[in-house]
């Protein structure tokens, strides 16, 4: 049976569903968790704008959480990586910005309608599938690594975490 919904992945629904019950058991009324339409819409734009050029074969798994900030309902041009994320991936998501910058929010995000300072948050999962893999990153820590930074920054400014851009590569060399 293909378990399949507006494309994605059975994996990557599951994904999704473990980090919104996470995030609504640590973090309920602050954050908002995004999952409607649009935002899965949205989702598959940005996954098939990420252009990864090259591959670092040494790097099987990465994971950082973006944060896009919003002030007097404008995005910002800067952003934030919750950690060290390799700069062939910040490269790959460059090319994902200007989605980020001309999105219609409010169709993304309804509850941001009448708020004009909040924050995105756009947890970004890279995947390689290759013959080994060392630096392997479990669902559990990438759990674990969203509830901190979701619990970053500012307090007092409401936050939306949008579905995980999940990126997978596989090896074609067996």
């Amino acid at each position: 049976m293909n378990m399949e919904f507006l494309g994605l992945s059975a994996s990557k629904i599951v994904r999704l569903f473990c980090i919104s019950m996470l995030v609504c058991q640590v973090t309920i009324g602050q954050i908002k968790v995004t999952d409607n339409i649009e935002s899965w819409k949205f989702n598959r734009q940005v996954e098939k704008s990420v252009e990864v050029r090259h591959i670092v074969d040494s790097i099987c798994n990465a994971y950082s959480t973006i944060t896009f900030f919003v002030r007097n309902n404008e995005i910002l041009d800067s952003v934030e990586y919750s950690r060290d994320l390799p700069q062939f991936l910040k490269s790959a998501f460059s090319h994902a910005l200007p989605l980020y910058k001309n999105a219609n929010w409010k169709t993304i995000l309804p509850k941001s309608q009448t708020i004009r300072d909040y924050e995105i948050i756009q947890p970004f999962v890279y995947d390689f599938y290759a013959k080994q893999c060392n630096d392997t990153v479990s669902e559990s820590q990438m759990k674990d690594m969203l509830s901190v930074d979701i619990k970053r920054g500012n307090n007092k400014i409401s936050k939306f975490l949008l579905i995980p851009v999940d990126i997978k590569i596989y090896y074609s060399g067996y």
